[in-house]
Formats: C-alpha cells, sequence, structure tokens
C-alpha cells in the first residue's frame, strides 16, 4: 500500500456506508482514532462528493491500532572510545651532585719500587716463596736458581707441602754430592751448622737423631723444623730477602758478587728498599 493510498472499508448494512480516513500510515506512528463522539452533520443526498451518511457510533467499526513500534532515534548513540593504555611512566635519572667545594681525591701514583716492595712484603709471598729460600740455604748452603725456585713455587701453588719438597732435597743428587752418604747422627749435625753457623749442642742433636732413628721423622721434616726456626729466619732474614729480590725484579739467579755485596749492605744496617732501588736501576 502506497504511503498517500485511500483505504475505504465499506460495510453494508442497508444504506449505510462508513468512511474510514485516509492517510492512516504516515512515515513515522500511526494517526490515533479519535475517541470523541461522531458529531451528527446534515449533508444533502445530492453532495456527490460525500456519498456516506452518517453512522451511529455504536454501529461504526473501530480500525485495529497496531501497536506503535519502538521510536529509533535520530541517531545511534556513540560508544565512547577507550583510551589507549599509557606505558607506565619512566624512572628519572636522578644526578647526585657533588657537594660543593669538596673533590674526589687524585689516585695516588705508585712507583715500580713501590710495586715490588709490596709484592715481597705481601702474605703470599712470604708464605710461598720465603720458605722456599731458606730451604735451599739450610739444607744446600746456597742461594736459590732462578729455574729451582720457579719450580717449587709452582708446586706451593699446587698444594704440595713445605715437607714433601724437603724430603726431596735430603734425597737430591747435589745434597749427596755435596755431603755424601750420611748416617742419622752426621745428617743432623750438618743441617745444624748449616743453620745455626756452629754445632748445636749434643742433647739437641741427640733428639733428632732419635726421632730419625725411631722414624718418627723424615729428613725433610727434620729440615723443615729447623730452617722454620725463629732463630734461623732472624739469622737469614738478610740473605733470603736478597737472594728473592733478585727472583722478582731481574728474574735470574743472583751473581756471586752482587749478591755478597748487598747481604754485606744490609747487614750493615741499610733499608731494604735501597736494595730494589738499586737492582731496579741495574736492570
Amino acid at each position: 500500500m502506497n504511503r498517500h493510498a485511500t483505504l475505504a472499508v465499506l460495510l453494508t448494512l442497508g444504506a449505510v456506508a462508513i468512511p474510514v480516513a485516509e492517510n492512516v500510515f504516515e512515515t513515522g506512528a500511526p494517526v490515533a482514532a479519535s475517541r470523541e463522539p461522531a458529531r451528527k452533520t446534515a449533508r444533502s443526498p445530492r453532495d456527490s462528493s460525500h456519498a456516506a451518511a452518517i453512522v451511529p457510533a455504536a454501529l461504526a467499526v473501530q480500525t485495529p491500532q497496531a501497536a506503535a513500534p519502538a521510536a529509533i532515534p535520530a541517531a545511534l548513540p556513540t560508544i565512547p572510545e577507550r583510551a589507549p593504555a599509557q606505558p607506565p611512566p619512566m624512572l628519572e635519572l636522578v644526578t647526585i651532585l657533588p657537594v660543593t667545594g669538596t673533590r674526589a681525591p687524585d689516585p695516588t701514583p705508585i712507583s715500580r719500587a713501590d710495586a715490588v716492595a709490596s709484592v715481597m712484603t705481601s702474605p703470599e709471598f712470604q708464605q710461598t716463596v720465603s720458605p722456599l729460600a731458606r730451604l735451599y740455604l739450610a739444607t744446600l748452603g746456597r742461594y736459590p736458581d732462578y729455574e729451582g725456585i720457579n719450580y717449587y713455587t709452582g708446586q706451593r701453588e699446587e698444594a704440595r707441602s713445605l715437607a714433601a719438597i724437603a724430603d726431596e732435597f735430603a734425597g737430591s743428587r747435589e745434597f749427596t754430592e755435596r755431603y755424601g752418604a750420611l748416617t742419622n747422627a752426621e745428617f743432623v749435625a750438618r743441617i745444624a751448622a748449616n743453620v745455626l753457623g756452629h754445632d748445636s749442642q749434643e742433647d739437641v742433636r741427640a733428639y733428632w737423631t732419635a726421632e730419625l732413628e725411631a722414624g718418627r721423622m723424615t729428613r725433610g721434616r727434620v729440615i723443615l723444623d729447623f730452617s722454620e726456626s725463629g732463630a734461623f729466619r732472624e739469622r737469614s732474614a738478610n740473605a733470603i730477602f736478597v737472594s728473592t729480590a733478585y727472583v722478582e725484579i731481574l728474574r735470574r739467579t743472583p751473581d756471586p758478587d752482587g749478591y755478597s755485596r748487598w747481604v754485606a749492605y744490609l747487614n750493615a744496617g741499610n733499608p731494604y728498599r735501597s736494595v730494589i732501588d738499586g737492582l731496579l736501576a741495574g736492570r
């Protein structure tokens, strides 16, 4: 049915016709039927434009009302867009400004002599290299050669004991060639002379000899007890310092003249630092 078509419902009850309003359906909601009682209006039968007569209100047929559709809004509601996720705020780097008027101290330069002195007086050096040098002096009566002390230093760094190294010294070919085949009593007398510089008391030698004869001690253990004694450490301090300074600074075995001269220099009461400075100057 067109938007402006006329719907005519004719109910024939005698000569009575009921007109139905035009344009029942318009755009939007339909026109609601009037609930006001029909008003009687006299019209001429000759009026061709209105052929229908007045119908009593009780006989009027009510046009069924369609349910009004839900009103369509002019525009769909706009769904608010979700704001894009913001990244967490970055941490701000804080620059700590120095306190006004203060300045970090400049690094203290260290000389080569200071560096050598620091190494030679360190606990590691004193517990590894110096005892080996004392073993050479106590067992063989000489300063260490560069190759030999380097080798045994490596042994000590691999956790080999001083007593085991001392046993090797006592059974070495050099020891046998120097002193020959010695009895236990002769061995104790020789080591005591090397360490003390003179014959020890007879009862002291008898004690060490008895320990060796009973097998309670090895010759290496006897050497180590002598070489690490307080008396020998004090007596040999200057000789041990000079021999190890040659090894650490010059990387070679001491020459006999230089060794004797520097030991005599220290025995005269001069400072150890002078030996370091002198050896560095001669490199």
